[in-house]
């Protein structure tokens, strides 16, 4: 709730800060940003998942004082399973969640009031991963008659139907089988023929493990390369209304996440020993560095910004998902699924 007494800045933001999205998404970087009393001081960010280099930007903040410097207490959860941070944020039960794309596009078409607010990811980075040495796939042609790890949720089959579209193959040329959270562990085992996997995560790790076996790199047929759009991966999301009406506390949580971010840019070592501690006997520290270090160009734009949305890159991610039917026909704005409100300015 707002406090009683607001001083005109304060009061310029909430007015601004109510501004539809559709107007919102245009508007300029940092619109709602004008300073003034935090209308509350403890937000809960539910994360994608355990810890891992996605969430180094909010734990650098937590842990180093930052986000405390700025009036905050930023409680990150871990969701009891992926499907959850977007539902939670929208029943305003935690205040901002880590999502994707097309999980804000299917809870629009809902009628869910969920917004982007900034982009922590810039770049779609995931694809099936292989093992050369064990399928030799040249192509997506090669896919056909195999066997492949990609999850249940509507997004990674949107992507998969689109990989496989691109090489004139259908859902029936290939066996698809729920890897669960053991994508790793069943292609390395050869139960899988390839699995989604991001190229800066499992693809990577598979890599590093091939290297110390003296084994060729792991391979990845990226989604991006086979008619997907290269639009944002990994967002920050939250209700419409309830940043509306706290657009202090939105602004310097994401001011807070971004300096979060710069610091462990500047210097990972506590951010990765964190993530390595946080999971004992999931990834060595030497994998996790690793895969911090290959997720550095996600984190700006081309011109240098963090936490920015691209409407371009929303259009096109709109016109995607209706032409794989991901969802209905709209004549929603793709503005609807972002706002740069909040978004400090660079």
């Amino acid at each position: 709730m707002f406090k009683t007494t607001l001083t005109s800045a304060a009061a310029l933001a909430c007015a601004l800060a109510l501004i539809p999205p559709a107007a919102a998404a245009i508007a300029a970087d940092g619109a709602a940003c004008k300073g003034g009393p935090l209308e509350t001081k403890s937000i809960t960010v539910m994360a994608d998942w355990l810890p891992w280099a996605s969430q180094a930007g909010m734990w650098e903040a937590k842990h180093k004082g930052i986000y405390t410097e700025l009036g905050l207490d930023v409680d990150v959860k871990a969701p009891p399973n992926p499907a959850d941070p977007i539902k939670l944020v929208a029943a305003k039960r935690v205040h901002f969640s880590m999502t994707y794309v097309p999980e804000v596009m299917l809870s629009r078409e809902q009628q869910i009031p969920i917004a982007a607010v900034g982009v922590l990811m810039q770049t779609i980075d995931s694809g099936l991963s292989f093992l050369p040495d064990k399928n030799p796939i040249k192509s997506a042609k090669d896919l056909k008659g195999k066997t492949l790890g990609v999850g249940p949720k509507a997004d990674a089959q949107a992507y998969l139907r689109t990989l496989l579209e691109s090489a004139g193959l259908k859902r029936e040329d290939v066996k698809v089988v729920d890897p669960g959270f053991a994508h790793v562990q069943m292609i390395q085992a050869e139960k899988v023929d390839a699995i989604h996997a991001l190229r800066f995560g499992e693809t990577r790790v598979l890599t590093l493990r091939q290297k110390k076996e003296n084994k060729p790199d792991a391979g990845i047929l990226l989604y991006r390369d086979h008619g997907v759009p290269a639009f944002h991966y990994m967002l920050l999301a939250s209700n419409d209304e309830w940043v509306a009406k706290n657009p202090n506390v939105s602004c310097a949580f994401l001011k807070g996440t971004m300096l979060g971010l710069q610091s462990a840019i500047k210097d990972p070592t506590y951010v990765n020993k964190f993530i390595t501690d946080a999971r004992p006997g999931v990834y060595t520290l030497e994998e996790n560095t690793d895969r911090w270090e290959q997720t550095l160009p996600q984190w700006k734009t081309k011109e240098g910004k963090m936490l920015r949305n691209d409407p371009e890159l929303w259009k096109q991610a709109q016109a995607w998902a209706v032409k794989v039917n991901l969802i209905k026909p709209t004549t929603e704005s793709y503005e609807t699924y972002f706002t740069n409100a909040y978004v400090p300015k660079q």
